[in-house]
């Protein structure tokens, strides 16, 4: 183990010594159970430690470790730390250093830790994003917010200063655990995209962590996969990379560091900086947006006239086929157009060159189950201009046959 992972094996350590005490259940999670089923212990260069538990039991934890009184230990949450990012905790070593830069505020004292997520029944995924939207938008400047969402952020900022951030942080980390103590058959990972059944949680199987015996859930095969493919257990997929924005460290304490970065440099300066890129940054996106919007309607006009030249030779033949329901080969002849089709709807766009033809494989599309929300949308995206007939002209202007 290198000296980061030692660290994180005597936090691990420490945690599973109080959940036997209180009775807690936990789970080795994510990087951390994919190195206790391939190798009983941390990936190469792996500088994370992950579990996970139910919200009941996180709420438990919580006031276990307050009861500890620990001054070189803390337990960051959105109950304590309005900043806090997520409905998650971390249980963290103060004396120790973990600087992801560049930081969202100075202020903030990370630390080497591990990572405690919350599992939660799959229809809270829309709930929590949402409220971390509102969150996130709180807790930043509105002017370097994207346009659109500035009025959200006025509005979020009102509301936190008005309750008070730590409280009400506190208050929405309260109001999610309540809902995701109601566990349904599938459940995710701190909203993560992946889910998994319920009954992952039932058993008490365990795996050797670095020589240490701890819980896993039940079918450790099914949950990796779920997270990172077939192929987990292929090293060269799973090699841990190091990240060069990281600055990571055993013997430095977050407090020393900050002390020692706010005595040689202007702390002020540099965060208004920071705000001034990231308002930069949010204009920049936003024009890109339009500039995007741009390319693909000329993406489109390429497409349009090239499907016009290569299918509307072959009209007739194509109606021949639908009426006489040879669907194969009609699915074969217009897979260009289907594949046009659907990439323009990918950016929000509707695409037709000929009236007759686009309803023939609008049809062709109904045939297959499941389309049918598709094919309403593909119609109705569809400009008025471009249901009436092309004509292609040459550069004087004249129709070319």
């Amino acid at each position: 183990m290198t000296d980061i992972q030692t660290k994180l094996m005597e936090l691990l350590v420490e945690i599973g010594d109080i959940c036997r005490r209180e009775n807690i259940r936990f789970f080795l999670a994510e990087s951390t159970a994919l190195g206790a089923f391939k190798n009983g212990g941390f990936l190469k260069g792996d500088v994370d430690a992950t579990i996970a538990m139910t919200a009941d039991n996180a709420q438990k934890f919580m006031r276990a470790v307050k009861k500890e009184k620990r001054a070189d230990r803390v337990l960051d949450s959105m109950v304590s730390n309005r900043r806090y990012p997520d409905f998650t905790l971390r249980y963290d070593n103060k004396n120790t250093l973990r600087l992801k830069l560049p930081m969202e505020k100075i202020t903030e004292a990370p630390h080497i830790g591990v990572q405690i997520r919350i599992l939660q029944p799959k229809s809270m995924g829309r709930l929590v994003r949402y409220s971390k939207t509102f969150w996130k938008l709180s807790n930043r400047p509105a002017r370097a917010i994207a346009k659109g969402w500035q009025k959200n952020a006025l509005i979020a900022g009102r509301v936190f200063r008005a309750v008070g951030g730590t409280l009400l942080s506190g208050l929405l980390f309260t109001f999610w655990a309540a809902r995701a103590k109601k566990l349904s058959k599938k459940l995710v990972v701190d909203g993560a995209s992946y889910t998994m059944p319920k009954a992952m949680l039932e058993g008490k199987e365990t795996l050797s962590f670095e020589g240490v015996e701890f819980p896993v859930f039940c079918d450790m095969p099914a949950y990796l996969e779920s997270l990172y493919g077939e192929n987990y257990m292929l090293d060269s997929s799973r090699a841990v990379k190091g990240d060069a924005s990281l600055l990571i460290s055993t013997r430095v304490s977050a407090e020393d560091y900050l002390k020692r970065m706010q005595a040689t440099m202007d702390v002020k300066a540099m965060e208004e900086t920071k705000r001034t890129c990231d308002d930069l940054q949010s204009k920049v996106g936003a024009y890109n947006k339009h500039i995007n919007g741009y390319y693909a309607i000329v993406d489109r006009t390429e497409k349009r006239f090239r499907l016009y030249q290569q299918y509307m030779p072959m009209k007739q033949q194509l109606l021949d086929l639908e009426k006489a329901e040879d669907y194969q080969e009609l699915n074969r002849l217009l897979e260009d157009y289907r594949s046009a089709l659907y990439a323009c709807y990918k950016k929000k766009l509707g695409l037709c060159f000929d009236k007759d033809i686009f309803e023939l494989t609008m049809r062709l599309l109904s045939r297959e189950s499941g389309n049918g929300e598709y094919v309403k949308k593909l119609r109705a995206m569809v400009p008025a201009a471009h249901w009436e007939p092309m004509t292609i002209t040459d550069y004087k202007g004249d129709p070319i046959a």
